[in-house]
């Protein structure tokens, strides 16, 4: 049986994307038996000089966070423990937990991906809007790139040479290595694996949701950002587990110099009108494409001695061992869970059930 191919005007969702900010010295190539490249720019060391003399802190621009390695930290900076009664023999304890979250801009999932600016080889603003869901692209002219789908069996056919990058030219280039692929490697008995990899959360509100698994809310509209808004309350609690499954990643080469990614017509002054220290160019290195998984359970049973996380794990079927937990089915008797599929196809497949329905 052959793993379904998902065309990429199927996919709905891009599931990561990698900024660099441009560098003199990012990368050295060996240019000996290389074929002869595009007309070189005469002003390319001024160009290069301009990116150089650009004074900047690149962990500031996009608020790196020290989270020791992990996507996400949270840690605890306040704890308030308020008892009242005792009424009818009974003591009510209240404890307040303050937590303080962290998480860095670089797995995040962009949930509209339509707008025409994130595409590999884009060349965008390197400050705080792309945290913010708008970033800010460079319209200089541009060097033709070199861009690689990694596909098995694609060969040569996955190096896709874009001559004049823009959204609509790389997405055409990309749609043509993918319908080769799908005319011949798979055919041939080539699938796609899927990688995918799941985290689960308690989560208080959705912006606290976005920070633990890195799906940016902020980026979300229309019917995708309606799914996902929610807060928790006294009378509710609220869980979510998000599956992210990676059809394909598309990389572009890495430029030789800061100069190299721009047309043989740009000049220097064209360049240090366009980019300052609070401008600073970067560029997207790669993008994965895929689709999300969302599973929301909300529950009206508020014991916090009862992690909802593993209630939720348990209804899903993930790492099952097999054995009934009657606690945990007590909890999915009051519990609703919402589906949320974002990719795939051009819609945002949602659907409510039952928990106490779930085998």
């Amino acid at each position: 049986m052959r793993t379904k191919f998902y065309h990429p005007k199927r996919i709905a969702v891009l599931l990561s994307t990698v900024v660099v900010l441009m560098a003199i010295g990012s990368c050295s190539k060996d240019s000996s038996g290389e074929e002869p490249g595009p007309k070189p720019n005469p002003e390319a060391m001024e160009i290069d000089d301009v990116i150089a003399n650009l004074n900047y802190d690149a962990d500031a621009l996009l608020n790196v966070q020290d989270t020791g390695g992990a996507s996400s930290e949270r840690t605890l900076k306040d704890e308030r423990t308020n008892n009242q009664g005792p009424s009818k023999g009974n003591i009510e304890t209240c404890m307040t937990k303050e937590y303080s979250l962290q998480s860095n801009f670089d797995d995040v999932s962009i949930l509209r991906p339509t707008n025409g600016i994130i595409w590999p080889g884009a060349l965008v603003v390197g400050n705080e809007g792309m945290l913010d869901g708008a970033p800010d692209p460079f319209t200089l002219a541009r060097a033709p790139v070199t861009l690689r789908l990694d596909l098995p069996g694609i060969g040569e056919q996955g190096n896709i040479v874009i001559e004049n990058p823009t959204n609509s030219s790389t997405q055409t280039g990309i749609d043509g290595a993918l319908e080769w692929w799908n005319n011949n490697a798979y055919r041939d008995g080539y699938v796609n694996a899927a990688n995918s990899s799941y985290q689960a959360t308690t989560s208080y509100s959705s912006k606290q949701l976005s920070l633990d698994v890195g799906l940016n809310l902020e980026w979300a509209t229309g019917s995708v950002a309606s799914q996902l808004e929610y807060e928790s309350s006294s009378t509710k609690r609220v869980a979510a587990m998000v599956y992210k499954q990676v059809f394909y990643t598309v990389t572009m080469d890495t430029p030789s110099t800061p100069s190299s990614i721009f047309g043989s017509n740009v000049t220097a002054e064209q360049v240090q009108n366009a980019m300052g220290s609070d401008t600073p160019p970067a560029y997207i290195n790669s993008v994965s494409y895929g689709r999300i998984i969302m599973f929301r359970m909300e529950t009206t049973d508020t014991r916090t001695s009862i992690d909802l996380d593993a209630v939720l794990e348990y209804a899903g079927g993930v790492n099952a061992t097999g054995t009934i937990n009657s606690e945990y089915d007590e909890i999915l008797k009051t519990s609703s869970i919402t589906v949320v599929t974002i990719g795939g196809n051009a819609e945002v497949a949602s659907e409510a059930i039952s928990a106490a329905d779930i085998e």
